[in-house]
């Protein structure tokens, strides 16, 4: 339904926000710890957990934009019988 998908895209924008700006964040100070030859141990492992969250994020939206493909597919929205594919003449 619109309802759910609408629920479980929310929650999707917002966990791929989370992890780029977690991700942008951590690689931001790294490099410049890295330019003052200063040094966070557990910052890589931060910044690692960021770009996990990314990935799933990423994982999980086609798996959503896969769902939303066959409910449309389900429902009737193809291209009408007017639109041809081919326009090719002769």
């Amino acid at each position: 339904t619109g309802t759910a998908r609408g629920k479980s895209f929310s929650r999707w924008f917002v966990l791929y926000n989370l992890g780029l700006a977690g991700t942008l964040a951590a690689m931001t100070v790294r490099g410049i710890l890295q330019v003052f030859s200063s040094d966070m141990s557990g910052l890589n492992h931060i910044a690692g957990l960021f770009h996990t969250i990314l990935g799933t994020s990423l994982v999980w939206f086609f798996v959503l934009l896969r769902k939303a493909c066959h409910e449309d597919s389900k429902d009737g929205a193809n291209l009408p019988d007017s639109a041809p594919l081919n326009t090719r003449r002769g």
